[in-house]
């Protein structure tokens, strides 16, 4: 088991469609730390955000969002510090990591530190498998994972 801050809780959410190619990438990334069982960190594998993801982070002192990147990246992986935002209230069933974040706060007065980590993707096509490219930046993402949440946010 990985040495890992006890005191401090995190969620995971990895999100994506596994049947659109690279676009598993988030998916990959939280069933591969979910793999590892590490005791501090929650792991919830969706197809896309939704507002009953809220208690959850509610609870947590970090939350991680893994989703593949619709935008191209220049490396395999990049990491933003995200700040909440007021949530749509449309009545949609899904968000933006932010969005989320400020619900969080909205609903229960609280919100974690909250880190997203966008992976290279450039195919989005119906397949079961990843490109190689987006492979190796989901091998990037998870140790990206590791490094947050035992505190350490590296080059990233």
């Amino acid at each position: 088991m990985n040495p890992v801050n006890s005191a401090r809780k995190a969620l995971l959410i990895g999100y994506g469609n596994d049947l659109r190619g690279d676009d598993c990438a988030g998916r990959r990334v939280a069933e591969a730390i979910a793999d590892c069982d590490i005791e501090n960190i929650e792991v919830r594998s969706v197809h896309q955000l939704t507002p009953d993801l809220a208690p959850l982070i509610a609870v947590s002192d970090l939350a991680i969002f893994a989703d593949a990147s619709a935008e191209p990246l220049d490396r395999d992986i990049r990491v933003r510090l995200l700040t909440p935002t007021a949530p749509a209230m449309d009545g949609a069933h899904s968000g933006s990591a932010a969005e989320l974040l400020g619900l969080s706060e909205w609903l229960y007065g609280k919100c974690p530190e909250a880190y997203a980590i966008d992976i290279f993707a450039t195919d989005f096509e119906f397949s079961l498998t990843p490109s190689p490219r987006t492979g190796a930046a989901i091998e990037a993402a998870i140790q990206c994972v590791h490094d947050l949440s035992s505190g350490n946010l590296g080059d990233y």
